[in-house]
């Protein structure tokens, strides 16, 4: 089943420009955002990529890929429960290495 909308939220840039909130062209954005958006995503693959892999095959199978709990626990040849909680458990190592580093 796809999904209806996304879980990602519209982000405003730093200055509050709504070039950055309505997505237009970078062009025609302040530029800031932009750079900002490049550093967090390569903090965020970093931060993917150091964790265990176990804990990255889901991570990376359910919010990367899109697959539905039942979809990865199939696709990985593990329960349903093992993928929510590694998947909770990534996401936490996730964040403390970002915020943390």
């Amino acid at each position: 089943m796809p999904r209806i909308s996304s879980r990602r939220p519209t982000r405003a840039c730093s200055l509050g420009r709504a070039c950055c909130a309505t997505r237009t062209t970078s062009a025609t954005c302040c530029g800031r955002c932009a750079t900002r958006s490049a550093l967090e995503a390569g903090e965020l693959y970093a931060a993917i990529a150091a964790l265990p892999g176990d804990f990255r095959d889901v991570l990376v199978a359910v919010d990367i890929t899109g697959l539905s709990y039942k979809e990865a626990a199939r696709a990985l040849r593990i329960r349903e429960g093992t993928v929510m909680s590694r998947l909770y458990r990534a996401r936490q190592q996730v964040v403390r290495q970002i915020e943390g580093g």
